[in-house]
């Protein structure tokens, strides 16, 4: 849920119908390249604290949609994930 907006990212040619459940680019060795500097801005944000902000955005956008995705579950409460995260440390290395 950190990064839903930058998996959906409308990037050109990602998404030709509104019925996709995923980027065209997914499992592609472009999808990384084409979102470098979004993916390393939020590992950045998530580093410095900003991941119950992230999640809260995310969950309050698309929890209504209850958009189909592995290993997500709409199930959970809010307050849950927010505690998850909150005990998870974020340290990451630049991807290039």
């Amino acid at each position: 849920m950190l990064f839903w907006d930058i998996l959906f990212l409308p990037l050109p040619g990602v998404f030709e119908t509104p019925y996709q459940t995923a980027p065209l680019d997914l499992a592609t060795d472009a999808f990384f390249p084409s979102r470098r500097s979004e993916i390393n801005a939020r590992l950045a944000e998530i580093e410095n604290g900003h991941s119950p902000d992230i999640l809260r955005r995310t969950h309050e956008r698309e929890k209504g949609r209850e958009t189909w995705c592995v290993g997500l579950s709409w199930a959970y409460a809010i307050e849950d994930l927010l505690e998850i995260i909150e005990v998870v440390p974020f340290h990451f290395t630049r991807l290039r």
